[in-house]
């Protein structure tokens, strides 16, 4: 965690003008119909910022669906190393949040912080 978390921070930083951001996408705030995207919830955290933010909605993918998604996207190195580091953040922040009282959100967020450090593993 240490690892993934540092190197989050020693990424360089978003260097363009602020863009639109989400702030809070995983799969909780997406809705799904006939296996496509249907709809984005949960605009609590929507500002401007740098787009890595949004990019931890990968994490919690399949290995090979990850990779298309960074392969689609066009996220950089640095986009996709801040990303993992929001992964990290926003997925122990939830698990913390809601271990004991949220099992549904609790075993979500644990597999999030999981993929996000196998991936780390992997690069």
């Amino acid at each position: 965690m240490t690892a993934v978390w540092d190197a989050a921070l020693a990424a360089p930083p978003w260097p363009h003008p602020p863009v639109w951001v989400h702030g809070d996408l995983h799969p909780g705030n997406l809705l799904l119909a006939a296996g496509q995207v249907s709809a984005v919830l949960g605009f609590g955290g929507l500002g401007v910022g740098d787009p890595a933010c949004d990019a931890l909605i990968a994490r919690p993918l399949p290995p090979c669906a990850r990779a298309t998604f960074r392969a689609v996207s066009g996220l950089d190195d640095d986009i996709w190393t801040r990303g993992r580091g929001y992964a990290l953040n926003t997925g122990l922040s939830a698990y913390t949040a809601y271990a004991a009282t949220n099992p549904r959100v609790a075993a979500s967020t644990r597999h999030q912080i999981t993929e996000t450090l196998a991936n780390f593993q992997r690069a």
